[in-house]
């Protein structure tokens, strides 16, 4: 969770200035948009990594580990159900033979590590986290006036801000436990 939060905060303090500099003060206008772009960002930027690592402290890494290699294949079947977009046969065996792959590697075929009951809540978390992140890419096709580079920036900001609020409250609360420098 500090890691999370200390890499989305060193992101956005580098994607600001760059954004900046490349389309000027006026990026940093909502147009009207910033409960959406808030929530896309909450979504996306904090609610996605927040749940894979809520669900990795109570599954294997393993199973994260899948379920986070499945997302081309959530994305792929949201826009098909979504936005009646489906994607072609050879797009479909590709992303087969990528969850296939990502299995054998991540498990050698080790049915003892795919075949866990007992660490379901841990998987759903992941996968709510893993549904997080689709859905924040592809709310990004909202905003077709912005550069990719304008979303990032402005979804990124709230993601972060909430993301360090949670870890502070982690903290606080006795929930979390921040890294020693050497773990740093």
């Amino acid at each position: 969770f500090h890691i999370t939060a200390i890499r989305y905060l060193v992101g956005t303090l580098a994607l600001l200035p760059l954004v900046l500099w490349r389309e000027g003060l006026s990026v940093l206008r909502y147009e009207g948009r910033f409960a959406s772009a808030t929530l896309h960002g909450l979504i996306g930027m904090c609610g996605s990594p927040m749940l894979v690592f809520w669900g990795l402290a109570h599954t294997r890494p393993e199973h994260t580990a899948i379920i986070v290699s499945t997302q081309p294949v959530l994305t792929a079947l949201a826009e098909w159900l979504v936005r009646g977009r489906r994607p072609a046969r050879a797009t479909l065996l590709c992303l087969l033979a990528a969850v296939l792959g990502a299995v054998t590697v991540i498990t050698k075929w080790d049915l003892a590590l795919v075949l866990s009951p007992g660490e379901l809540k841990g998987d759903l978390l992941a996968l709510g986290g893993a549904i997080c992140w689709v859905s924040y890419t592809l709310s990004a096709e909202r905003y077709p006036a912005w550069s990719s580079v304008k979303f990032t920036t402005l979804t990124l900001i709230p993601g972060t801000i909430a993301t360090l609020c949670i870890v502070a409250w982690g903290d606080f609360n006795g929930w979390l436990v921040p890294p020693t420098p050497l773990q740093l």
